[in-house]
């Protein structure tokens, strides 16, 4: 009797560890020496922030919540039923920001969307957009005031 409780035991520790590491590789977390949090579920990337005169540009990763993969599914199930599917495994995004630090204002340069494998579901590129005011008290002015704003150059509040 003893072993066959020590045969189970052993078995469901196996299936308990084989399940914890699945779901450490599936559900991707950014990794923290890289991605440094501004928002709830958004990472920029602080080891790669390209600064000019003026301009900022850098990288965020955006963790999905499970309403926004529902949303992203039945707005592509309209258009593009194969997509769709693959949004069902949508896990995260990254985007690349390019920001006007005098002007206060920033435009989206390009973005791809990952499932849970980082396998790329889907990859925009933007060209020429218009720059974007930034609304106070945003994520978006949050990423702004950890890369635009120094000590010596505080945010300007309108």
């Amino acid at each position: 009797m003893k072993k066959i409780s020590l045969v189970i035991f052993l078995f469901f520790l196996v299936l308990f560890l084989l399940v914890v590491s699945l779901a450490s590789i599936c559900f991707s977390e950014p990794d923290r020496k890289v991605w440094e949090s501004f928002s709830d579920n958004m990472y920029y990337n602080k080891t790669n922030i390209t600064k000019s005169a003026q301009y900022v540009a850098v990288w965020t990763y955006n963790m999905v919540t499970e309403d926004y993969r529902k949303q992203t599914v039945t707005v592509s199930q309209k258009h593009d039923p194969e997509l769709s599917e693959r949004y069902k495994k949508f896990d995260h995004f990254v985007t690349l920001w390019g920001f006007d630090c005098e002007k206060k204002s920033f435009r989206i340069k390009e973005r791809t969307d990952y499932d849970d494998r980082w396998k790329i579901i889907n990859k925009y590129t933007y060209k020429n957009e218009e720059r974007i005011k930034i609304v106070p008290d945003s994520p978006t002015e949050k990423l702004y005031d950890k890369i635009c704003v120094t000590p010596e150059k505080p945010s300007k509040k309108k």
